[in-house]
Order: C-alpha cells, then structure tokens, then sequence
C-alpha cells in the first residue's frame, strides 16, 4: 500500500461519485415523466446503493490518506480505518431495469469496492502477520505533535 495507490483510487472513486451524482440527479428527472412511481422507487433505491458503496470507499480512503499524511497514528488506523462489509450490494432485477449509463455507474461501484475490499483484505493480513507495522507505529501522528506544540506555547 502506497500513497500513490491511495491517491489513485481517491480520485477514482470521487469522480465515480460526482459522475453518479451528476447522472441520477440531472438525466433521471429528465426521464421521471415517461417513468412509473414503482420504477422511480427502485431507481432511487439503487441510487442509494451505488451512493453508499462510493462513501464507503471513499471513507476507507481517506483514512489511508490521513494515515500517510501523519494525521492518524498505526493504531488509530487499524481501530477505525476498516470498510464495512458489502451489505448494499445492487440488486440485479432493478440493475437490468436502467439504462445503460446507470448500470455501467453501478457496475463501476461494485468494481471499484471489491478492489478496495480486496487491498483492505491484504493490509489486515499484513497486519496480523506483523509484516506491514511501521517502526514508530506507536509515534504520535504530526497533528497531535503540533496540537501539544500549541499548547505548550499557551501554558508559557
């Protein structure tokens, strides 16, 4: 894991999500005329999905990028930088419902999550076989070294 593939997939996953968002609210009301409440319900419902599963990717990594940036220390990284399962998986019979925009952004989504499942997988491995602990894994992280700075200077 790198700062580089972190960054990488950040971005990724941002533009996925501004794309996902620009799609479900600019083309779908366009479309909302010709559609059916159920349908709209169900496009809702799937936009909700793909829009979860991107905020949890884009969770993970910014606790990743907080990490390498010296925000969060190796402990607070393992306690609180972990994905939650993919419990919001599509649902298939609404995916073949959409146009083909919406089923590539979903598609896309799931992708993006289970390569980032899948590296979360292989750091916790690292982790649990002690290979990926850093040497100052227990050094406080730059922030809370500039935070004590400031309050040293304030009790002077």
């Amino acid at each position: 894991m790198t700062p580089h593939l972190v960054e990488s997939l950040y971005v990724e996953a941002m533009v996925l999500a501004d794309e996902a968002r620009h799609y479900f609210e600019e083309e779908v009301k366009e479309r909302e005329t010709g559609i059916n409440a159920a349908t709209r319900v169900a496009v809702s419902c799937e936009s909700l999905r793909l829009t979860t599963r991107l905020m949890h990717c884009i969770a993970w990594l910014l606790n990743q990028k907080a990490y390498f940036a010296g925000e969060l220390s190796y402990t607070q990284l393992r306690s609180q930088g972990r994905m939650l399962d993919n419990n919001n998986t599509a649902d298939p019979d609404i995916v073949r419902q959409l146009p083909e925009k919406a089923r590539q952004l979903v598609h896309a989504s799931e992708f993006l999550f289970a390569r980032i499942k899948r590296i979360e997988r292989h750091v916790q491995n690292e982790w649990q076989d002690g290979q990926a602990v850093p040497q100052d894994a227990e050094a406080p992280s730059q922030v809370h070294v500039l935070q004590q700075g400031l309050l040293d200077a304030l009790r002077r």
